[in-house]
């Protein structure tokens, strides 16, 4: 019995530390995560102030309202961000075809669509910032220890 006791701790402790090696690695991949879904969140603000402000038009033209539904049904990130670009697009080309810079009321469509539109394009930045460092994280071997343990939700 006692020529087992020191084999026995040493695969007890072995077993510790790795446990607590792969807890930390998840924990380190949950909060890069939670970085990257806030600098996301604030994408999605100013997508969101985009669609309002455009819903604000006197008259929304159909290729804007279908590059909403498209937006409405992107199903994951990469996908509402493509829809955001069409949508993007197709807002600033119907803006410069179909409203009067002369209406007053138009002219303030105008300034909150270019707002809105501003605001998400200067929030791209730090959010290229985060999914880089999530990115090389995910990469890392720590990283994809972690990946064999959480979903990945990139």
């Amino acid at each position: 019995m006692k020529y087992i006791i020191l084999p026995l701790s040493v695969v007890v402790m072995s077993g510790l530390i790795a446990s607590a090696f792969v807890w930390d690695c998840v924990r380190l991949d949950r909060r890069y995560a939670a970085q990257l879904s806030a600098v996301d969140g604030e994408l999605l603000k100013h997508e969101t102030r985009l669609i309002t402000a455009v819903q604000g038009m006197p008259r929304v033209p159909d290729d804007v309202n279908a590059a909403i539904e498209q937006y409405r049904a992107a199903g994951g990130r990469k996908d509402r961000h493509a829809a955001y670009a069409t949508l993007k697009s197709t807002t600033e080309r119907s803006l410069n075809t179909s409203l009067d810079p002369t209406n007053p009321l138009a002219r303030r469509v105008m300034d909150d669509v270019a707002g809105a539109i501003n605001r998400r394009s200067l929030a791209e930045k730090p959010y290229g910032d985060a999914q880089g460092q999530y990115q090389a994280w995910q990469n890392s071997f720590r990283g994809r220890v972690a990946g064999n343990f959480v979903g990945v939700s990139n």
